[in-house]
C-alpha cells in the first residue's frame, strides 16, 4: 500500500474528536508559550526594577523586600493554597490522577493566575524566587484549561505536556522538558 492510499484509507482518516484533540494541543502550546515569555520578560522587568530602586534607596528595598514577603505568603495562604510551592510536586500530583485534578484547584487557571502575580510581586521586592517551577504549573494549567475549552477529555498525557513545555520555555531547553516529563512528571 503506498503512502497516498494509507492517507485516505479509514484507519488512518482522522475523525472530529481527533482533530479537535489536536487543535487543543496546538491552541494550547501556543498560548502557554505566549504566557511563558511574557512572564519572563515581566520577572525580568520586575528584577530590573528592584535593581533600581535599590541602587536609589537601599533602605527601601531592605524594608519593603520583607514586607513583600509577608504580604504574598498570607495572600497565597489564605485564598490560593494550591499555588503555594514551585509548582512542579503540584503539576506531579495532578498527572498521577488526571481526572480529579483537572478540575480541581491544583492546575486551575485561578491558581495560574495567583502563581504568576506572585512570583513577579516577590521578584519585584527583591525575592530570590525562581519562575522555572511556577513556568511549569502555569503551563499545565493553561493546557488542562485550553482542553476544558474546547471540551476535549483531559488525561495525563495533557497535564505532563503542559508540565514539560512550561520546563522546556523556562529554561529554553526542548529535550530537557522531554526529559524532565519522562523523569519526573510520567
Amino acid at each position: 500500500m503506498n503512502f497516498l492510499t494509507k492517507i485516505w484509507s479509514r484507519e488512518y482518516r482522522l475523525d472530529p474528536a481527533g482533530l479537535l484533540r489536536r487543535a487543543a494541543a496546538v491552541i494550547g502550546a501556543v498560548l502557554l508559550s505566549l504566557v511563558a515569555i511574557a512572564f519572563a520578560k515581566s520577572g525580568e522587568a520586575a528584577q530590573h526594577l528592584f535593581d533600581q530602586a535599590f541602587a536609589a534607596a537601599p533602605w527601601l528595598a531592605a524594608s519593603a523586600t520583607p514586607l513583600v514577603f509577608v504580604a504574598v505568603v498570607g495572600v497565597t495562604r489564605r485564598y490560593f493554597p494550591e499555588a503555594r510551592g514551585s509548582g512542579i510536586p503540584q503539576v506531579m500530583a495532578a498527572g498521577h490522577n488526571p481526572a480529579f485534578s483537572a478540575e480541581g484547584p491544583l492546575i486551575s487557571l485561578r491558581t495560574a493566575v495567583a502563581k504568576f502575580t506572585g512570583t513577579l510581586a516577590m521578584l519585584l521586592s527583591g525575592g530570590a524566587v525562581g519562575r522555572e517551577g511556577p513556568t511549569v504549573q502555569i503551563s499545565a494549567a493553561l493546557m488542562v484549561a485550553v482542553h476544558r475549552w474546547l471540551r476535549v477529555p483531559i488525561n495525563s498525557g495533557v497535564i505532563i505536556a503542559g508540565g514539560a513545555a512550561g520546563v522546556a520555555a523556562a529554561f529554553n531547553t526542548p529535550l530537557a522538558g522531554v526529559a524532565f516529563a519522562i523523569e519526573e512528571l510520567a
